[in-house]
């Protein structure tokens, strides 16, 4: 029979291995916490250094809001996709829309998208596009870059300060616009069809480009070069 202060010495060692495993895990534990912190005041200190960065870098823009278009539904129903979203929602009148925003209509609907006072592109049925870049700056300018999808859009670009910068790409070609209202078409090859009712534009594809005044019209390939302005039909 053991006595008991044998016994008493027997538990004690026998304490010993758990109270080991005890202060190995309190250390992982307080590593763990440490290492966590340092993650988290690193992010803090790379977001600070980024917000400094685009205050020195952009003083004007620093602490403004972006712009917006604003979307007008003329028929039918339309869809948007908002900026930093992946979610298509029905589109209503008046919605505001920041650049990487895409809208498509469907069947039988129609929508418009004003940038500035002058400055719209308007979705026939069946057209995608979406908002790729969109910039104002202090002294009035505007820079308006569109990509085109599929389907068919009207443009406007009537500022009366000229200071508009607007440019629609689409999967083949790229038109540049010089004041002025038009027509931009793509189909399902790919193909894109520009008419010019007033004014300029610029087309171009595979390096080359024309420039197609009122009244004429222009086409480019998929891969191809485009091709000579030509007569609108009456």
């Amino acid at each position: 029979m053991v006595s008991a202060p044998k016994f008493m010495l027997c538990l004690r060692r026998s304490t010993y291995p758990l109270r080991g495993r005890v202060r190995k895990g309190e250390a992982l534990k307080s590593r763990i916490l440490s290492s966590l912190t340092s993650i988290f005041l690193t992010a803090v200190v790379g977001m600070l250094a980024v917000g400094i960065s685009f205050s020195l870098y952009y003083p004007g823009q620093a602490g403004t809001a972006l712009p917006y278009a604003t979307l007008k539904v003329i028929a039918g129903e339309a869809l948007v996709q908002r900026e930093h979203s992946l979610v298509w929602e029905k589109a209503t009148s008046g919605m505001k829309l920041g650049a990487g925003s895409r809208v498509k209509t469907g069947s039988g609907s129609r929508a418009s998208i004003t940038f500035l006072p002058g400055v719209t592109t308007t979705l026939e049925p069946g057209t995608g596009v979406i908002l790729t870049w969109f910039e104002t700056g202090g002294d009035g300018s505007a820079s308006v870059r569109v990509r085109q999808e599929a389907g068919r859009t009207w443009n406007q670009v009537r500022r009366p300060d000229g200071g508009c910068q607007f440019q629609l790409d689409t999967p083949s070609a790229a038109v540049t616009v010089h004041g002025t209202l038009f027509a931009v078409g793509v189909d399902g090859s790919g193909e894109t069809s520009v008419q010019t009712l007033e004014g300029a534009v610029s087309l171009r594809s595979r390096g080359q480009e024309v420039v197609i005044p009122a009244g004429w019209q222009a086409r480019a390939g998929a891969g191809g070069p485009p091709s000579e302005p030509g007569l609108l039909p009456p």
